[in-house]
C-alpha cells in the first residue's frame, strides 16, 4: 500500500501489485465490497468506466504483460468501506517440482488457462 486517503466520503488508494515471480504474464484483479469503483487507473493509465460495471457484485479487470518490478494501481471508491481485492497472477507452463516436463511429442492443450500456473491472493484493504 503507497497511500490510503478520503475525502467528502470517498476513498483512494494507491497500490503498488508486484508479481512473485518473474515469469507472470497476466494478471487477473477483482474487486469486491460494499463501496462502488468509481475509477481506476493501471500503469498510470485510466481504465474505462464501462470496464468498470460489476458482474454479481464484483469488477474483474484482466492486465497483460505487467512489469516483473510491479504496476501502480490506483483505485476511487464511492464511499469509505473495505474494500476486497483478489489478485491472480498467471504464467505459461507447470512448476518442474510439480509435474515433469512434457515430451516432445506431447503438446499442451490448447485454451486460454491451459498448462498455466496461477496463484491467488486475497487481499482486505
Amino acid at each position: 500500500m503507497l497511500a490510503d486517503s478520503q475525502a467528502a466520503g470517498h476513498r483512494r488508494l494507491r497500490l503498488l501489485l508486484r508479481p512473485g515471480r518473474a515469469d507472470v504474464n497476466s494478471l487477473m484483479l477483482r474487486f469486491g465490497g460494499a463501496a462502488p469503483l468509481l475509477g481506476l487507473r493501471v500503469a498510470d493509465q485510466p481504465v474505462p468506466a464501462a470496464s468498470l460495471r460489476p458482474t454479481a457484485g464484483v469488477v474483474s479487470f484482466p492486465f497483460f504483460a505487467p512489469s516483473p518490478q510491479g504496476e501502480e494501481l490506483e483505485i476511487d471508491l464511492a464511499d469509505t468501506a473495505p474494500l476486497h481485492l483478489v489478485v491472480t497472477t498467471r504464467s505459461l507452463g507447470l512448476p518442474a517440482s510439480l509435474a515433469p516436463p512434457l515430451p516432445a511429442t506431447v503438446v499442451p492443450a490448447p485454451g486460454y488457462n491451459s498448462f498455466t500456473t496461477q496463484v491467488q491472493q486475497e487481499f482486505a484493504l
